[in-house]
């Protein structure tokens, strides 16, 4: 068998690829079906976005009212936002807008808020944050000496992060190790590495530039806005503090209901139905790709699903467990997002003097966010804010009113109940009055509360919360859950769940992220290789254009026929017809195999020897009769065919000289050798001896460490005399192999150090890894 040879084993390459930049219609018929599950900001966009291009799109909401958390609230007269109320990174809108040759001033009209927000302590005057940066640096030197020039070192550091992430990071598939094979975004990557410890805190991070509480809570509390703490958001998040200082807070005026009202507008211009009232009950599947999507009353035929739902309930609930990328005890183990108390008021009389955004951050904050995420319990001093929108418009209120929402951040999955949380609501809002100075609760013409388990049943929030998965360490970046599911195919997810994150610009990115997604078919080369390597695969991502293509190419042949013989049912039948087939194309003949008929084209192309190809044929013959080699000459021999001959392949897909040819034979056995040595295991149960081993020695712990040992040294010479030949080798292709070999390197260092290993599991690197490994070496090779 290949032992995944320089098949799977053999040379890890580059890797990098951005949202691809092509139309949605590629690769899918005409009146091909789209089904959006969830009428949020991001289904509606996400519906938008494949109606453009051509799908048949159905948007299906269970509420009577699309918009999600994003919905309004109209009682009396007043006119609410029920939950974001935020409108930063204007940009992101810009940028989705004219994916429809349209502009945010289209639909609505933006007002640029100043003061921007304002912030209290205890019961002391708000702190207005202006429009102004010298007033802004201005204050921080009254609260500590020398603190606005920190302000300015700091927010200039979170600008170059911000332009690195919005500008190349946000927008792409952060789990697709091709989205790493592109050389601006390892740059951009490498260079937020290089300014910022990511795995520290925010609050480590604010802390290298202030000694004052105040200055830090101020510039961390953001952090709730993506559902934790500044004590467990990872410092990169610190980006928020540009987009707040740097880019400005904005308003569209009438409220955030009128970006919903945008989306609509677009989705159903371009063709999208949007049902309401409509529950789904089921994905239907067959085969790993979904088909339809039910409600308990109809079938909507899909060949592309979209959860822009709580993540979830789609996995938990609307997909059978075989199906199920991330089970039950997967999200309970997982650190959730702030969930909240909403309080909607309605003010009959004009209150002067009110600022849009106010925040009111605890004098014991450490104690308010341990009350929310350990405790889950009602804190007895909250942090929260107001948002006073009819301070900047006019036109959601009655005459001569005012309108004001509350958020109080609780714990997810706590048990808050209803009555409690009304006579806490109560307490709120007299804290509120002596904030804003001025009596609320006697000249209410509208009091309501939106609560956690409300949040459970209005949008399935996973335990209530309000803002799915909280951005810590292990849920930021490619450790969120993926934007496609890994077990079945067509079905995708867009939302605070997974990738970029929480928050409406958020939301919108991973739309653009998804449609992206929805319309690139993976070709069956692709297909062949990605599912029998994890090292070879992911290394070879970093190849570039055709040699790339070419090593695809290969492996997928090579694979192909390795799997007719690496089985306990050998399918000796299809194997000798394929080889026919080869020998039928390289003589002129055709086929309708396109696996054939690419490799026979390459092999023409670069000049294989045709003695190569039949020594590799000899080789996997000779597994259905050869079990046990009991000599390292009859192991060399059989390496020859199965791993050498592939080195001195890619060595001609690479163009390297003559000189180097040796040097590529070597690396090929380097590989195949470890391979033999990490999949023992299963060449066990498949009856196969590779390595000449006695099997009373696996029982001897003794016997078998110095057998492995020394078989992991012969491993290591071979490598060594393989890496001579890099100096022919381009650095562009000395990336992917460097990589490769690192990581086989890697695990024969693991095997070493317990040689039982190999006889309980396969040791494996994961792609991340691989990842870590490529950008490493794109830093360090010269």
């Amino acid at each position: 068998m290949v032992k995944n040879v320089c098949v799977h084993r053999g040379i890890p390459y580059p890797a990098g690829l951005s949202m691809a930049k092509e139309s949605l219609t590629k690769g899918k018929s005409v009146n091909s079906k789209a089904v959006i599950i969830g009428g949020g900001i991001s289904g509606l966009a996400s519906a938008a976005l494949l109606a453009k291009d051509g799908w048949d799109t159905v948007l299906l909401e269970k509420n009577r009212t699309v918009g999600g958390r994003a919905r309004v609230l109209k009682k009396n007269g007043f006119t609410f936002d029920m939950g974001p109320s935020w409108y930063l990174m204007p940009e992101v809108f810009e940028r989705f807008f004219s994916l429809f040759g349209k502009t945010p001033a289209d639909y609505y009209d933006l007002v640029r808020l100043d003061p921007r927000y304002r912030v209290f302590f205890g019961n002391e005057p708000g702190i207005a944050i202006t429009d102004n940066p010298e007033e802004n640096a201005a204050w921080f030197d009254q609260v500590e000496p020398g603190a606005g020039r920190k302000l300015r070192k700091y927010l200039a550091a979170m600008e170059q992060l911000y332009r690195l992430s919005t500008e190349r990071l946000m927008y792409q598939d952060v789990r697709n190790v091709r989205t790493w094979t592109q050389k601006t975004n390892l740059e951009a990557a490498a260079g937020v590495l290089g300014k910022l410890k990511i795995w520290e805190s925010w609050y480590t991070e604010t802390d290298r530039y202030f000694r004052s509480e105040k200055l830090k809570k101020i510039l961390g509390f953001p952090a709730v806005l993506l559902g934790g703490s500044p004590f467990n958001t990872p410092a990169l998040h610190g980006i928020l503090s540009w987009a707040d200082f740097g880019k400005g807070v904005w308003y569209p005026k009438g409220g955030m209901g009128k970006v919903v009202e945008a989306l609509v507008k677009l989705a159903q211009d371009h063709g999208a139905r949007i049902i309401t009232g409509a529950e789904v009950s089921e994905i239907e599947i067959r085969n790993g790709n979904v088909t339809a999507v039910r409600t308990p009353d109809r079938r909507f035929p899909a060949e592309v699903v979209v959860g822009a739902t709580d993540i979830p309930m789609v996995e938990t609930q609307l997909l059978p467990k075989a199906y199920r990328t991330w089970n039950k005890r997967y999200w309970q183990k997982k650190t959730l997002g702030i969930s909240a108390l909403l309080i909607y008021l309605g003010i009959n009389r004009k209150i002067n003097g009110l600022t849009h955004h106010n925040i009111y951050i605890s004098d014991d904050w450490k104690e308010n966010f341990r009350e929310i995420f350990r405790e889950k319990s009602l804190p007895r001093d909250p942090s929260f804010y107001i948002s006073a929108r009819s301070a900047t418009d006019r036109t959601i209120v009655p005459e001569n009113s005012e309108e004001l929402f509350i958020m109080v951040p609780l714990g997810a999955g706590g048990s808050y109940p209803r009555e409690e949380l009304t006579e806490f609501s109560d307490m709120v809002i007299g804290k509120a009055e002596k904030l804003l100075g001025t009596e609320i609760r006697k000249h209410l013409a509208v009091r309501e509360i939106f609560t956690p388990e409300q949040f459970a049943e209005d949008y399935n929030a996973y335990q209530g919360s309000a803002l799915g998965l909280a951005h810590t360490l292990r849920q930021s970046l490619w450790l969120r859950p993926g934007n496609r599911s890994r077990k079945v195919r067509g079905l995708y997810y867009t939302g605070q769940y997974t990738n970029p994150g929480v928050g409406v610009p958020m939301a919108l990115i991973s739309a653009e992220i998804v449609a992206g997604m929805a319309v690139r078919t993976e070709p069956e080369t692709d297909r062949i290789f990605r599912k029998g390597s994890v090292i070879f695969y992911y290394s070879s991502l970093f190849f570039r254009g055709q040699v790339r293509k070419d090593v695809f190419t290969l492996y997928a042949y090579l694979k192909v026929v390795d799997d007719f013989v690496d089985t306990d049912k050998p399918q000796i039948t299809d194997m000798d017809h394929m080889r026919r087939e080869t020998l039928k194309v390289w003589q002129g003949g055709k086929t309708g195999n396109t696996i054939v008929k690419g490799f026979v084209e390459l092999a023409r192309r670069k000049k294989f020897s045709r003695d190569w190809v039949g020594e590799f044929w000899q080789a996997m013959r000779s597994n259905l009769t050869k079990k046990h080699y009991g000599s390292s000459e009859e192991l060399d021999r059989y390496m020859h065919g199965s791993a050498e001959v592939v080195g001195l392949m890619l060595a001609r897909i690479l163009d390297l000289p003559e000189a180097a040819m040796p040097s590529a034979a070597l690396q090929g056995k380097a590989m195949q050798y470890i391979n033999f040595i990490r999949d023992l295991k299963e060449d066990r149960t498949l009856g196969r001896n590779y390595l000449g081993y006695n099997e009373e020695w696996t029982g001897d712990r003794e016997k078998w460490n110095k057998f492995i040992r020394k078989q992991i040294t012969r491993y290591r010479q071979l490598q060594r005399e393989a890496a001579k030949g890099y100096r022919y080798i381009p650095r562009t292709y000395l990336i992917p192999i460097r990589t490769a070999a690192d990581m086989y390197g890697w695990m024969a260092e693991r095997i070493y150090e317990n040689p039982m290993l190999v006889l309980k599991k396969k040791i494996m690197p994961d792609k991340f890894m691989v990842l870590a490994r490529v950008l490493i070496n794109s830093l360090t090779l010269k």
